[in-house]
C-alpha cells in the first residue's frame, strides 16, 4: 500500500478534505509534505509511517460499527505490513559489513 492509495482513500471517505489537511493531520508533517512526496515520486519515511498507522487506527477506535470504521481498520492493517516490510529492509540497509 502506497500513501497515495491512502490518501484517496481517506479522502474518498471524508476523512482527509484536502492534500494540505492530509499532510498535518493525518502524516503529522507540514501542509506541503504530501504534495513533496507526489511531486518526488517517494514514500513517507518510517517514523511518519508509523504515526499515519496510530492515527488511523486511533480514529477507527472513535467510529461506530460501520463500514467507515472497517475500511479504517482494513487501511491500519495494510500499513503495518508495509512498516514490517519497510522496517527489515531499513535494518538490512544499515546494518555494519562484517568486520
Amino acid at each position: 500500500m502506497r500513501v497515495l492509495d491512502i490518501y484517496t482513500k481517506l479522502a474518498d471517505a471524508g476523512f482527509a478534505r484536502s492534500q494540505v489537511e492530509f499532510s498535518e493531520v493525518w502524516l503529522g508533517r507540514s501542509k506541503r509534505y504530501y504534495s513533496h512526496l507526489v511531486a518526488e515520486g517517494r514514500e513517507p519515511g518510517l517514523a511518519t509511517l508509523i504515526a499515519l498507522e496510530g492515527r488511523l487506527r486511533r480514529q477507527a477506535g472513535t467510529q461506530p460499527e460501520s463500514s467507515s470504521r472497517n475500511r479504517l481498520l482494513e487501511m491500519s492493517d495494510e500499513l503495518r505490513s508495509v512498516i514490517a516490510t519497510r522496517s527489515v529492509v531499513d535494518v538490512r540497509r544499515h546494518r555494519p559489513e562484517n568486520p
